[in-house]
């Protein structure tokens, strides 16, 4: 944490959601831990106001709380590092406006969270992990758009 001495530090975790779960807890934990770590980093949370990661909050002056409301845009502070759940794309709510010279790390929690679901069934993403070969061949005849999009914005992010 040195170089961030320095000069401040701003991040912001996006994750509005009302119940506990993986997401949430490792977020907040994060964020809590930061704030006791180093006064220096300015950190902002979009969240409900009684969401998950808001509840869980401990009180400390370099944390803010960027309510999050269903159908209203939500703009991250420009200058901060938005830290989010990766997740597809065209999956990402249409509050959040996410301005084109934000920094944006995706934190890929789970496996599938970039892979899209054929039909978003349980069982029917079962047999896609088991049988990627297969799933691969359908996704591309079936939605080869959608791939071409998936494949332009992996490669534009690195």
């Amino acid at each position: 944490m040195d170089k961030f001495q320095e000069s401040e530090l701003k991040l912001c975790f996006y994750f509005p959601y009302h119940e506990v779960s993986g997401v949430p807890v490792l977020f907040f934990r994060m964020v809590n831990e930061l704030a006791i770590l180093n006064k220096l980093i300015q950190i902002y949370v979009i969240d409900y106001s009684d969401g998950a990661i808001a509840r869980n909050l401990i009180i400390n002056s370099n944390i803010t709380l960027l309510p999050f409301t269903d159908g209203i845009p939500i703009y991250p502070p420009v200058d901060a590092i938005l830290v989010m759940q990766s997740i597809l794309p065209y999956s990402i709510r249409p509050e959040l406006k996410i301005l084109p010279d934000t920094k944006l790390v995706f934190w890929n929690l789970h496996p599938d969270n970039l892979v899209p679901s054929l039909i978003p069934l349980p069982y029917v993403r079962s047999f896609q992990n088991k049988n990627f070969k297969l799933y691969s061949l359908l996704a591309k005849l079936l939605y080869p758009a959608l791939i071409r999009n998936l494949r332009e914005f992996t490669e534009q992010a690195v």
